[in-house]
């Protein structure tokens, strides 16, 4: 079959299925928008986070949940307290010099101003709850 053969079949066909070639071709059209927006909203957070971290003064450790291998670092602290929990010890043997190093007391430290409402720059962060029972 020549190209021009192929060519005029893949139109005529193109022609007779317009609603199918057009809901095929907004199909893929939405898929890539998709792939390409959720690409930027990562990477946008994934800047947002570094950023944040940046003024620390420390290079900062990326770690990814589900790899089997590691490079260093601190092991992940997983549990159901929501706040930045130093780790000291690992089944009774000391992490480093089992005790809370300087980074993690100022990250600690800027955590709880965040979620006490001590800091000002992120009070949009925090929702005030009050007591609406009266004893």
């Amino acid at each position: 079959m020549r190209f021009a053969d192929l060519l005029r079949f893949s139109l005529l066909a193109l022609r007779r299925q317009r609603f199918r070639s057009g809901m095929l071709l907004t199909a893929v059209g939405l898929g890539v928008a998709a792939v390409v927006v959720l690409t930027a909203l990562g990477e946008g957070a994934r800047g947002y986070v570094l950023g944040e971290f940046a003024y620390l003064g420390k290079d900062t450790v990326i770690m990814f949940p589900g790899r089997k291998e590691t490079t260093g670092g601190m092991p992940p602290m997983t549990g159901t307290a929501a706040h930045v929990t130093p780790i000291i010890e690992i089944d009774h043997r000391k992490v480093g010099r089992g005790s809370i190093g300087k980074t993690t007391k100022k990250l600690q430290s800027m955590y709880f101003d965040v979620i006490l409402g001590k800091n000002k720059k992120y009070m949009k962060w925090c929702t005030p709850v009050y007591d609406t029972i009266k004893p």
